[in-house]
């Protein structure tokens, strides 16, 4: 019996730790939460969820994966009233409509079609007139918090107005990427989360903005695991958690808080930093969130520093933190957040400035395509060893994957032997004019060719028969 338990330990153990190298922390906590609520819900028949949540906490591969960990199960999908609350003042789409106005070489075929199919659908063809059309979507958004349904105009006119407020977000949020100094890596690290909270707002915008054009149920926030796993099964999950085990217990204690809260988890990160910071940066991640959730709202903080409030205030002189005697009070509205979390979105040591290696900044800006091909013209990116051959197995945008297989430094030379392979390999359905010039032996050798024709699971079946063709070729 013992050897079994043994034998099945080892397997969860197993188990965890390549599910551990599925996790990207450059990836939103969104979508590690559904990663690991996938996976309790693969195994809920064959293996206890208190071996694999145990196994998931106790034997993370670093300190920082188990934080990455535990914001996503602390992640909140927010209220899409908030995100359609927040859209419909259109700040930016107001200055996109100022902007064709002016005739301003500045815009994307993208902006001029958006432009335009507001301009006839929504009847809008000024800059002031989009003042009404938020006072206007203002009352529509009233109407549908009280459960009154809109006219099929009005939703469509709606997720137009939405939908162009997050192209104009998205704009904005390239512009930023592209005139970026791609050699300041102080800099990119700073930019870093900002990018990324502008790139997932902007994602969500659009969702919600689906969801009305499809006349779907707008819903009120909800955590990211709970919205995967559905409401019933994860009352399931709860009930065959042993609730006995500390750490299980302290883990559903945060959940159920942040049920009730809904912070989002940048914001609970920089709350961490200064949580850190007070404990001189001893306990784990598991103490410093659980305490910082203690002293959070949705809207901002406060804590009881003590004795260290003069020492806090040389690391962290905000606008929007307030000291006052012995206690802090932080408004996240007004707070710069950024300062406060690292690049990756975790906490940070106020006290000590870390740098970044260009590998790590790298990881953390993969999900912007802007900023990625800005920092592959970058030779402290593109000459690190199989640092672009890693971007080219992983990344899914053609954006990206159409620049390393155009551009020559990045796809040929010793340091990037590698990325022809890599590319080929890709699912990603890039032309295949950009590909077939790397099938030849002075790109891919013709001993990986015929592994390919041996094993050719996950091929593309076009690369597949040219590689076919080009190997018969020289027999």
């Amino acid at each position: 019996m013992e050897c079994l338990r043994e034998t099945y330990s080892t397997m969860v153990d197993k188990l965890v730790s390549e599910f551990y190298k599925t996790l990207l922390p450059s990836e939103p906590f969104s979508d590690g939460s559904e990663k690991i609520a996938k996976l309790f819900i693969r195994y809920e028949e064959s293996i206890e969820p208190t071996e694999i949540l145990l196994c998931l906490l106790e034997k993370p591969p670093s300190a920082s994966m188990l934080e990455y960990v535990l914001y996503c199960f602390l992640d909140m999908r927010e209220s899409d009233f908030d995100v359609i609350n927040y859209s419909i003042r259109f700040k930016r789409l107001r200055k996109v409509f100022t902007g064709i106005r002016l005739r301003e070489d500045n815009f994307t075929d993208e902006a001029y079609h958006t432009y335009n199919t507001i301009s006839q659908i929504c009847k809008l063809g000024s800059p002031d007139s989009i003042d009404i059309a938020s006072q206007v979507a203002v009352s529509w958004l009233n109407k549908m918090k009280s459960g009154q349904r809109l006219s099929e105009r009005e939703y469509l006119q709606l997720s137009l107005l939405m939908k162009g407020e997050s192209m104009a977000l998205k704009m904005q949020s390239d512009w930023i990427s592209t005139n970026t100094d791609a050699y300041n890596m102080r800099k990119m690290a700073k930019l870093l989360p900002l990018l990324s909270t502008t790139d997932e707002l902007s994602q969500r915008m659009l969702e919600t903005a689906t969801k009305i054009s499809r006349n779907e149920p707008v819903g009120e926030p909800v955590l990211t695991f709970e919205y995967t796993m559905k409401s019933d099964q994860l009352y399931k999950w709860i009930k065959k958690l042993d609730r006995d085990n500390p750490l299980v217990a302290s883990l559903l204690k945060m959940m159920f808080t942040q049920r009730t809260r809904m912070i989002p988890p940048t914001r609970l990160a920089a709350v961490t930093s200064i949580v850190r910071f007070l404990s001189d940066n001893k306990g784990s991640p598991f103490e410093w969130i659980s305490n910082a959730l203690g002293f959070s709202s949705k809207k901002g903080f406060q804590i009881h520093v003590g004795e260290k409030s003069q020492r806090l205030h040389t690391v962290l002189a905000d606008p929007g933190v307030i000291y006052h005697g012995s206690t802090i009070y932080g408004n996240f509205n007004t707070m710069a957040i950024n300062n406060l979390i690292g690049p990756d979105r975790l906490s940070i040591q106020l006290d000590v400035k870390k740098s970044y290696s260009v590998q790590e900044l790298v990881m953390m800006g993969l999900r912007n395509d802007t900023l990625m091909c800005r920092l592959l013209d970058n030779p402290k990116v593109y000459n690190v060893p199989r640092l672009v051959e890693f971007i080219a197995k992983t990344s899914r945008s053609m954006l990206v994957l159409s620049k390393i297989s155009s551009t020559r430094e990045l796809n040929s030379g010793l340091v990037n032997s590698g990325v022809p392979l890599a590319l080929i390999q890709n699912p990603t359905h890039l032309p295949m004019r950009l590909l077939r010039p790397f099938i030849n032996p002075r790109h891919i050798s013709l001993n990986d060719m015929r592994l390919i024709i041996k094993s050719p699971y996950g091929m593309r079946h076009d690369i597949l028969s040219e590689i076919k063709a080009f190997v018969e070729r020289i027999k």
